[in-house]
């Protein structure tokens, strides 16, 4: 969403603005999680054939995906 021109800029200026105005810090706040289930998803991967999953707790711009200190 930062790299001008690209599909997922122009979506996100059309939707929010421009990205220094309303950015990712912003747009974390949406996320909503109420169709998240863990337990069909991991059903997936071990119909897939995966033999191990690794979930992460922290996005690629530095924001912690659970309640912590770093943000509210």
């Amino acid at each position: 969403m930062y790299q001008e021109g690209s599909d997922q800029c122009k979506y996100h200026v059309e939707q929010y603005g421009h990205p220094p105005k309303f950015g990712f810090k912003d747009v974390i706040n949406e996320w909503k999680a109420e169709e998240w289930n863990p337990e069909e998803l991991l059903a997936l991967y071990k119909k897939a054939g995966a033999k191990y999953f690794v979930c992460l707790a922290n996005h690629h711009d530095n924001f912690d995906l659970y309640q912590s200190t770093h943000q509210p």
